[in-house]
């Protein structure tokens, strides 16, 4: 028994040093562990963009807007530019869309690892919706002006699942300066996300800005316990 124990124990503690940090009790938490779940854990994610092109003259007109810079009617997937390609449209390179973060910030190992961190970032969150947050959205990029209120945003981000598509019952939106704003997503909970849903697709676009992000809940397990 004692050999077998002997035998046993490296197993024993490579398994611990393989435990992922959120698995850790909230008062065990370093600044270090807290930095890990805001920067490679399941609820935080490096988002997935595309640089919608612009309207012409007669989309804005048909579409009712002669303002916007993208989206609308006669605009469709196809007509994305990615990084490093140029657009169909016009022919030449646009600027790339950016790499953005984005977090479901109404999860408990997020909130907590922020208040560790004492991240200044984050944004306060009120009420029982879901809320995920893409952070620092450059507005001279996306063409989206502050002074369009949230609920237009709202008309165009949506959860996704099994079937269903949730829409936000509001967006608040944050400036950072002049330059970046930081967008808070909130879905009811009556859409009711549950551990054996494979995938969460989260999608949005804000001005000429479309984004794109899945979630895997089965990942999301603060204490063996589902955490949106």
């Amino acid at each position: 028994m004692i050999r077998l124990s002997i035998f046993l124990l490296p197993l024993v503690l490579l398994a611990a040093a393989d435990q992922p940090t959120w698995d850790k009790p909230l008062p065990e938490w370093s600044t270090d562990d807290a930095q890990a779940i805001l920067t490679g854990s399941p609820w935080v994610k490096v988002i997935t963009t595309g640089l919608m092109r612009k309207l012409s003259e007669s989309e804005r007109r048909e579409g009712g807007n002669m303002e916007a810079e993208g989206g609308g009617k006669g605009v469709g997937f196809d007509d994305f530019s990615l990084f490093g390609m140029k657009s169909k449209s016009a022919g030449k390179k646009e600027p790339g869309p950016p790499k953005l973060w984005i977090r479901w910030e109404s999860a408990l190992p997020v909130r907590a690892a922020e208040l560790r961190s004492a991240d200044n970032a984050a944004p306060v969150i009120d009420g029982e919706d879901y809320a995920i947050c893409v952070y620092d959205v450059p507005l001279a990029i996306t063409g989206f002006d502050m002074k369009v209120l949230p609920d237009n945003l709202k008309r165009v981000g949506w959860l996704k699942f099994t079937g269903k598509e949730i829409k936000p019952s509001r967006v608040l939106v944050r400036a950072n300066g002049s330059t970046t704003a930081t967008l808070v997503y909130f879905f009811p909970r009556s859409a009711n996300i549950t551990a054996d849903i494979r995938q969460v697709d989260f999608t949005a676009q804000v001005g000429r800005l479309f984004l794109s992000q899945s979630f895997f809940p089965a990942e999301m397990q603060f204490q063996n316990k589902l955490a949106l």
